[in-house]
């Protein structure tokens, strides 16, 4: 079975949103013979070009529409031409082959065959789809048959990318409309959840991540979270498994060597080009082979660099974890080096690349960052006329994030227009199709902006010490648009770098704690003297870093190379050894086990195990990441072993390393009594150290 066979069955029953392309393609039918054009249709496989036209086709009068499919390819026009003859004409009909008929004569027949079917229907559209397969008769398709046609008969040619250069010569691309096909937005994808039965704001999270919007995608996801629903396990990102089927049934059929070589060193980046990859494979690569590999239907570009679609990347740094751990470091390492290289000698945009090095990092937040599809998302200030529309995205965010009862609580929404009047440029908006879906403020502290934020309880405490702990800047505010929450989370989060590229010292507000993490990552640490309260209850925490003498840059080098200012020696820390006994191990890895989220920020916690790690100590990997990296494999390994043993893992997972609540939480959660949790506790933590000490001591499984 084909991808697209697979699209269309899953997606027939639930069709959803595309209202952008039938429209286009109503127009497109509808049209006179003075606005004749072609139309374009292309985006990402998987992305549902096919299932499209197929509901276009199907809600279409009978005659008015011709579906050709591509994927059998046509290697000569006569092939072509007896393909849409063979649609046009019953089943039976006899076919001439091409020594028996000139293709002249097939192309008269077939023109006068279109220009029958378009008379009595009043005007016909041809949809050929998966053009990419016609290649090597696209120029005769272009330069002969076409200019052959009539009016009457109006084109839709379905591709990949966007039809070529040679489409943009001798008026061609006066007569082209190209449209480009894009991911589904989180609310077409809350719609598509809520058909299937999936109505919790969890599981449409889930479901977005593990899609990012593509259909296809989207249809095998939704289909393994209803059998996970079914069989009463619970929904994770990260599991220890692969998402979804989908990698596999793509990496099978198209990554042959040198491709697979290529996808684990483009997995380990958050974007790529060529120097790149040859930077991490250290050898030199032939355009034909990068731009093959480019081509895949997973590889998409996005302005000036390539991306690998998340689902596969997450699937590659998996395998390639699993499979070549050595090889993974190896690859991390060269990419941190390239990365450093681009951010030093770009520096208009070095606080892109700055994003390139966190991305590295492997961060639980960076990792359910989607697939950002935001070319066409403008970043600009706002302008006062924005406000109105900044306090209805700060509102409706805070309502849905934040608390479920505070509709009536605006919390600090009334000092957003007086903040501006007081700073105009503190207001940076983002824009999609002249709309805006998100804002950030970033408040300097001055006289007329302290006199504002002192009428808010959130931010009076902030404001009544600013210039006692000599803070210039302050970001109180962020809104953005819930349908599109999702998509639009990696675009906020590579602008906070933007927005933090001052030398002072900031203070960050935040009452939403999935955003905690990510400032913790970029150095931040807690500013409880400047937390504030909502009138509603909602706590505000202050978080505050100090670039004043140290960027932001520096210091996300130091937390992935896990060195301080004053170790920079690298020296293994004073207390570092390898402990003797499994049962000293138990007791070393408890305390450990509690700070879990914490090892590679703070590497000191693991320091009496960091002997273990001398060797990515000293390469720069950092004792405390390598540790976590090790204790999250094995935990994973432990959760797939058989039904009696996965248990154990599974506690230390939603205990440890997702933190879903109080212990006593996970024993309901897991259909257990509070004693036999806790028994099960200390039996996984006992079973995991002795996995340690044997992975340590060359035992290991």
């Amino acid at each position: 079975m084909r991808i697209g066979e697979l699209l269309n069955q899953a997606q027939r029953s639930t069709f959803i949103g595309r209202k952008t392309e039938l429209e286009a393609l109503d127009r497109l039918q509808e049209a006179d013979h003075r606005s004749w054009k072609i139309l374009n249709l292309h985006g990402l496989s998987g992305i549902g070009k096919t299932t499209v036209l197929r509901m276009f086709a199907e809600r279409t009068s009978i005659g008015r529409c011709l579906y050709v499919p591509g994927h059998d390819g046509h290697p000569s026009p006569a092939a072509f031409v007896q393909c849409l003859l063979r649609e046009l004409e019953p089943a039976d009909r006899v076919l001439f082959e091409q020594g028996e008929r000139s293709q002249a004569d097939l192309i008269q027949e077939l023109n006068g065959s279109l220009m029958r079917r378009a008379e009595e229907a009043g005007g016909i559209v041809v949809l050929l789809d998966e053009f990419e397969q016609w290649v090597g008769i696209e120029g005769w398709i272009r330069e002969e048959w076409i200019p052959s046609l009539s009016p009457s008969v109006k084109l839709c040619i379905v591709t990949r990318n966007a039809l070529g250069a040679e489409w943009s010569k001798g008026g061609w691309n006066r007569l082209i409309d190209r449209l480009e096909m894009k991911p589904f937005t989180t609310a077409e994808v809350r719609g598509f959840a809520e058909k299937h039965g999936l109505t919790e704001p969890e599981s449409v999270r889930v479901l977005y991540r593990l899609s990012g919007g593509i259909p296809l995608s989207l249809s095998i996801a939704c289909d393994r979270m209803l059998k996970q629903a079914v069989h009463g396990a619970e929904i994770s990102l990260f599991d220890g498994e692969t998402p979804n089927g989908l990698p596999l049934e793509w990496l099978g059929e198209l990554l042959i060597e040198p491709y697979y070589e290529l996808l684990e060193a483009a997995c380990v980046v958050w974007r790529f080009d060529q120097e790149i990859l040859e930077a991490i494979v250290r050898r030199p690569l032939s355009v034909p082979v990068f731009r093959e590999f480019c081509n895949l239907p997973f590889v998409a570009w996005h302005r000036d660099h390539w991306r690998i679609h998340d689902l596969v990347r997450k699937w590659g740094v998996d395998d390639l974890q699993r499979r070549k751990p050595g090889q993974y470091a190896e690859y991390r390492a060269r990419a941190l080096q390239v990365v450093q290289r681009r951010e030093s000698g770009d520096t208009l945009r070095s606080s892109e690349w700055t994003f390139d090095k966190l991305a590295l990092h492997e961060d639980e937040f960076i990792r359910q960052l989607c697939f950002q599809w935001d070319g066409e998302t403008v970043i600009r200030e706002c302008a006062f006329s924005d406000m109105e529309r900044a306090e209805r995205l700060y509102h409706s965010f805070h309502r849905r994030f934040y608390r479920a009862d505070s509709s009536e609580d605006r919390h600090a929404a009334e000092l957003l227009r007086p903040l501006w009047e007081a700073d105009p440029s503190s207001f940076v908006g983002m824009w999609r199709d002249g709309r805006m879906v998100a804002f950030c403020a970033v408040i300097p502290l001055h006289s007329k902006t302290v006199a504002v934020l002192k009428r808010s309880p959130i931010t009076a405490p902030l404001a009544s010490r600013c210039e006692e702990e000599q803070v210039r800047y302050a970001i109180p505010f962020a809104g953005m648009d819930t349908d599109v929450e999702y998509e639009i989370s990696g675009i906020l989060a590579r602008s906070l770098l933007i927005l933090l590229n001052l030398q002072a010292r900031i203070v960050n507000l935040l009452a939403e704690s999935h955003w905690m993490p990510y400032l913790r990552l970029m150095g931040y640490e807690r500013a409880a003297w400047a937390d504030g309260a909502a009138g509603d209850g909602t706590i505000y925490r202050a978080y505050q870093i100090d670039l004043r003498d140290d960027s932001l840059s520096a210091r996300i080098d130091r937390l992935l190379s896990g060195l301080s200012r004053s170790d920079a020696d690298r020296e293994l820390p004073s207390g570092a050894r390898v402990p003797t006994s499994p049962e000293e191990t138990v007791r070393l890895l408890k305390p450990i086990l509690k700070r879990f989220d914490r090892l590679p920020y703070e590497p000191a916690l693991g320091a009496e195990l960091s002997g273990w790690y001398e060797a990515a100590v000293h390469s720069g990997e950092g004792a405390g990441l390598a540790l976590r990296q090790d204790l999250l494999r094995e935990i994973e390994r432990m959760e797939t072993e058989r039904e009696e043993e996965a248990v154990y893992g599974k506690i230390l997972k939603l205990a440890y390393v997702r933190k879903v609540g109080t212990h006593e939480t996970i024993a309901e959660r897991l259909n257990l009594s509070v004693p036999t949790y806790y028994r099960y506790l200390s039996v996984a933590t006992r079973k995991l150290a002795l996995r340690m000490w044997q992975l340590k001591n060359g035992s290991g499984p």
